[in-house]
C-alpha cells in the first residue's frame, strides 16, 4: 500500500496557487484516505486549516436548496469538530436567508478567522 502523503505529490503545489483540481479513480482505491492525510498535512504545517467532509447530507433533499445547504453545513461542523483544533473551527451559524445560508457560512469562515486561528497557523 502506498502511503496516502504520496498518492498526489503536487496536490500541496496547486492547493499553493488556490487552484480547483479533481480527484477521480475507482472505488477502492484511497480517494478519501488521500484527501484526508491531505488536509491533517495542511493544517500539521500551519498554513492553512484543512477539512475533509461530505456533501452527501445533500442527496436528501433533492428539491430543496435550503435544507441541502444546511446539511453541508452541519457535515462541516461536524468535521471540524472532530479534526480541527479548536480556534479552527467555523464560527457559530448566524442568521442568512434560506437560498444564501450555505454561501453566508463559508463566506464568514473564510473572511471572518478570529485573531487566535490566525495566530494557531503561524
Amino acid at each position: 500500500m502506498i502511503p496516502p502523503e504520496g498518492r498526489l505529490p503536487e496536490s500541496v503545489t496547486l492547493v499553493d496557487k488556490q487552484a480547483y483540481f479533481v480527484v477521480h479513480a475507482p472505488r477502492q482505491t484511497g480517494k478519501t484516505t488521500t484527501m484526508k492525510a491531505l488536509a491533517r498535512r495542511l493544517t500539521e504545517e500551519g498554513r492553512y486549516a484543512g477539512l475533509h467532509f461530505s456533501c452527501e447530507a445533500a442527496r436528501a433533499f433533492p428539491d430543496d436548496v435550503a435544507e441541502a445547504g444546511k446539511g453541508v453545513w452541519l457535515a462541516i461542523e461536524e468535521a471540524a469538530a472532530l479534526d480541527l483544533p479548536e480556534p479552527l473551527r467555523p464560527p457559530r451559524v448566524v442568521d442568512a436567508p434560506a437560498a444564501g445560508f450555505l454561501q453566508a457560512q463559508l463566506t464568514r469562515l473564510g473572511a471572518g478567522m478570529p485573531p487566535a486561528a490566525r495566530a494557531h497557523l503561524r
